[in-house]
């Protein structure tokens, strides 16, 4: 959705598309920055808080609460259940 609207508006609005680089750079610098502030963070809040505080947090913490997910499925069953989805074109 993001990338969508930066093509919108750099096309329509700003009529130039050489500046996506520069404007998809700028956009994602609040949650580099969020992501390598993340484990110190962690010292203070719980992963839950970090995510419902900004969705910075959410990019940097969403493979680690992936992770925490198949963790608690194999608490809960038994059973460890992980896997990759591919997309129809890389199937074999």
């Amino acid at each position: 959705f993001n990338l969508s609207v930066s093509v919108y508006y750099l096309n329509s609005v700003m009529g130039n598309m050489g500046f996506m680089g520069t404007f998809v750079a700028c956009s994602n610098m609040p949650g580099v920055v969020l992501c390598v502030a993340g484990p110190f963070l962690l010292k203070k809040f719980t992963k839950r808080q970090m995510v419902l505080f900004g969705t910075g947090f959410a990019m940097g913490m969403a493979g680690a609460l992936i992770g925490d997910c198949i963790d608690y499925g194999e608490w809960k069953t038994g059973i460890r259940v992980q896997s990759v989805v591919l997309h129809k074109s890389c199937r074999g």
